[in-house]
């Protein structure tokens, strides 16, 4: 997976029956409403869009790029365990920082303005 349209990422992998998942979903929403400069990407890791889907519905999340991973391959190729994770990368593609476990607002616009340097 590489950010080939030249602006930091951040990439979530997660689940519905995921709490920390869930708890942490709002404030990545509000991230990507707050940072139009940087790319969001919602990876659901095993389950199908109309899970998915439901659940956004349901908690009235709105997110503008949602992938579904059947294969578990982002969390092999970046060589994470577990969900959630947060991965945040350069512009140029190279991974900044994997953050394991539920994830703080504060921290994720602290490792967006690390991205924006």
């Amino acid at each position: 997976m590489s950010a080939d349209v030249d602006q930091p990422t951040v990439i979530n992998l997660w689940a519905t029956w995921c709490p920390p998942c869930r708890r942490e979903m709002p404030a990545l929403a509000e991230a990507e409403a707050r940072h139009g400069d940087v790319r969001f990407l919602f990876v659901n890791q095993g389950e199908g869009p109309e899970t998915a889907r439901r659940f956004l519905a349901a908690e009235e999340l709105r997110l503008k790029d949602m992938l579904f991973d059947g294969t578990m391959a982002v969390p092999r190729h970046y060589g994470t365990a577990g969900i959630p994770v947060t991965l945040f990368l350069h512009a140029d593609g190279r991974l900044a920082k994997a953050h394991m476990g539920e994830i703080a607002p504060e921290q994720i616009d602290a490792e967006i303005r690390r991205l924006e340097r």
